[in-house]
């Protein structure tokens, strides 16, 4: 017994179309490239290129999606978290840069011990695989843009031993942080791909010159790329869904392109995405109906490609912890579990359309993730499972108490979060609170973490970014 695998919403007919226009497009409309040597290599490759406005050959763009790898692993300081991108299904992967912090019921800046106490959570996560230096935006430090990066790279490399994401902010941050993390792995071998990075087109097709700065040092270094066509219907895309579809789409093809030109073979992947707009308030939105609708229907053209893909999950646009909440990133959680992408983003504990990230939110979403794993797992029906002896021995009006079996801790999810007791029960403990019972588990978590032994030059990276008050140390 198990719910139906998962079905493609679009059909054949319609995934043949939307690549056959996007190669239209590309090869008609073009795009916008804001940089001089992309410009240049286009150019040498035999693009057509006027100006900054570079048009894709129908040919190029085949040659591209035959060209990207259909595979490949991850490998973070610990070699025991490498991984596959297509093995063991649906891998979680961090926020992607809220500003705001939600905890204990109350709206603040993100911070940069919020950047350790994150990362910590994210790296004692069962379910979470990656990590990532972009996962917040602090604002308590007045740094530059690259001592700021740093900062949040090393916080990342230190009390995290997973694959990670940087940064999309232009040449030299990506440039620099290449380095640390080579001289904090202890060198890396060219082939190793250990960053990874959201490469986004600024809707409708148009590469700003920090994008296309920060592909050109990660094709240089043949690290990961998520192909991304972010744009929100009726404001940067047509107002329709088709038309988002196919417009993402070739957004997305014109990134593989570029990245197989510049670097045949580097690893990429097509990205997902489950943005919307509400044209009421001119806003983006994330959690509607039409977001696992959208996000499905660009996880068939994945498969169409043969790609990896990269999806989001559990977001929500609530402002805080309520009905709204809870029910917008389980939807959200549910159908890419089910759709299935090799990877999601913006996993654990976002809230308010990406703008922010909570604490308890992070908590309650792990749980979220293990529900559903559980509602997508087979259940075995068969005669040794149907326990026919047991229901002999209890007879009519009998009972089944005795000491708890072990197939029903196979058959039934038991919480550790989630108030299951009588509501006499629950109001004798002092009626307590979910939010409560996350805050409790967290600070558990972060209190609880070592980060164990640095050699010399992994302290020397650390005491030149971290502020001696935010540096952990061993118990």
């Amino acid at each position: 017994m198990q719910i139906t695998n998962y079905q493609p919403v679009l059909s054949k007919t319609e995934m043949e179309l939307i690549h056959e226009k996007s190669l239209y497009l590309l090869e008609n409309n073009g795009e916008i490239i804001e940089s001089d040597e992309i410009l240049e290599i286009c150019k040498k490759a035999g693009f057509r290129v006027e100006g900054q406005r570079v048009y894709y050959p129908r040919q190029k763009v085949e040659a591209a999606l035959e060209q990207a790898p259909k595979d490949f692993m991850l490998r973070g300081r610990d070699g025991r978290k490498a991984f596959s991108i297509r093995e063991d299904g649906t891998k979680l992967a961090p926020a992607l840069g809220p500003m705001n912090v939600l905890e204990d019921g109350h709206y603040r800046p993100t911070t940069m011990k919020d950047m350790v106490d994150f990362t910590v959570l994210h790296e004692t996560s069962s379910l979470m695989r990656t990590v990532g230096a972009n996962m917040l935006r602090p604002r308590d430090l007045p740094l530059s843009p690259l001592d700021n990066a740093m900062t949040r790279l090393a916080i990342t490399l230190a009390y995290s031993t997973k694959p990670l994401q940087t940064f999309c902010e232009g040449g030299e941050i990506s440039d620099k942080s290449f380095e640390m993390i080579k001289q904090f792995y202890g060198g890396v071998r060219d082939e190793d791909v250990y960053a990874m990075i959201c490469i986004s087109t600024a809707s409708p097709f148009r590469l700003t010159q920090d994008t296309c700065e920060t592909l050109l040092s990660f094709c240089r270094c043949n690290q990961l790329l998520w192909a991304q066509g972010s744009g929100m219907p009726g404001l940067t895309t047509p107002p329709t869904l088709a038309g988002t579809l196919l417009q993402g789409n070739a957004e997305k093809l014109g990134i593989i392109t570029l990245s197989q030109t510049i670097n045949p073979g580097n690893p990429v992947m097509y990205s997902l995405i489950s943005m919307l707009s509400d044209l009421r308030y001119t806003s983006c939105v994330v959690a509607t109906p039409e977001s696992p609708y959208r996000m499905m229907a660009e996880k068939d053209m994945a498969d169409f490609y043969g790609l990896p893909s990269l999806g989001t999950t559990g977001l929500a646009d609530a402002k805080e912890l309520d009905y709204q909440c809870g029910a917008e990133a389980f939807m959200m959680f549910y159908f890419a579990y089910h759709s299935s992408p090799d990877l999601v983003a913006q996993s654990l504990g976002v809230l308010d359309s990406y703008n922010t990230i909570s604490y308890e939110k992070f908590i309650m979403d792990e749980e979220n993730v293990q529900s559903i794993l559980k509602l997508l797992s087979p259940v075995a029906i068969d005669e040794k499972r149907m326990k026919i002896d047991k229901i002999l021995k209890a007879g009519p009006a009998g009972n089944y108490l005795a000491r708890t079996d072990k197939a029903y801790r196979e058959d039934f999810y038991r919480s550790s979060l989630y108030f299951k007791e009588s509501s006499a029960e629950w109001m004798a403990q002092g009626r307590p609170s979910l939010e409560a019972e996350a805050r409790k588990k967290y600070l558990e978590r972060i209190a609880e973490y070592e980060p164990g032994d640095f050699d010399r030059i992994q302290q020397k990276i650390i005491d030149q970014y971290i502020p001696k008050n935010l540096q952990l140390k061993n118990k």
